[in-house]
């Protein structure tokens, strides 16, 4: 997905899949100030111990949303689960370096899901 902002930017929409061994979490649009709350829930709330959240479809993050991700990923952990992230566009990736966080995600290749049809739309 190329990295250009158009004003206005897609609202969050976020599709839920369940896929074997994990639950696949796709935020779809900008996770910002306006939509960090349902995206962090989104991810506290999936079922399974293991979350994929899968940012390819996300067009913008700021720190607001960062902080969701990693409030999110604490939580499933302190509860004995896991969250597992596929890089989205580099506009979005980036982010995690900028603000030196990447370390404390952990990144799985892209290939590792495959999203079926089937999708369940939050948000």
């Amino acid at each position: 997905m190329k990295c250009t902002l158009a004003f206005p930017m897609e609202p969050l929409r976020i599709a839920s899949t369940a896929t074997p061994g994990a639950m696949v979490v796709a935020p779809v649009g900008e996770v910002d100030m306006a939509s960090a709350a349902v995206f962090e829930e989104a991810i506290i709330k999936a079922d399974g111990r293991t979350v994929i959240v899968d940012l390819r479809g996300v067009e913008f993050m700021d720190s607001i949303g960062l902080a969701a991700l990693l409030r999110g990923t604490q939580t499933r952990s302190s509860q004995g689960g896991e969250v597992q992230v596929i890089r989205g566009p580099r506009c979005v990736d980036q982010l995690f370096d900028v603000t030196f966080t990447r370390s404390r995600i952990r990144f799985v290749d892209r290939n590792v899901v495959d999203m079926p049809s089937a999708e369940i739309w939050l948000g």
